[in-house]
């Protein structure tokens, strides 16, 4: 028995967009990569995103504590990722913190979404 291709396409719409982030966060000078949107913004943008959609792809009753803290060490290796090995970047804390407010708000979000769903189910 396969998989559904709903279900191929969600698990996409998380692992497609946190390939393209890992990219993006390793390149030396990535200006001409992202728009012209502030690194706050950027930040967190793509870790709502990505919290939002790693719910939906693979832990649709699970605890969102697991999520958080999954895309929290995500967070992490990016930042030292950039420190360590990319030149010209360098991880910072603040980018960081913004990458948790982008998860918390996107946990908020899919709450509120599924409890939305329950209550017009």
């Amino acid at each position: 028995m396969g998989r559904s291709p709903a279900s191929v396409f969600v698990k996409a719409a998380f692992w497609i967009p946190l390939a393209i982030c890992s990219a993006v966060a390793c390149t030396p000078s990535p200006a001409g990569v992202v728009a012209d949107l502030s690194g706050v913004v950027a930040h967190a943008a793509a870790f709502f995103y990505l919290t939002v959609a790693l719910c939906f792809a693979h832990f649709r009753r699970g605890p969102l504590l697991d999520v958080a803290l999954w895309l929290l060490a995500f967070g992490v290796l990016l930042e030292l990722a950039q420190l360590l090995f990319v030149a010209g970047r360098s991880g910072e804390l603040l980018d960081l913190a913004i990458d948790g407010a982008g998860i918390g708000l996107g946990c908020a979000v899919y709450a509120w979404l599924m409890d939305f769903k329950v209550a017009f189910a």
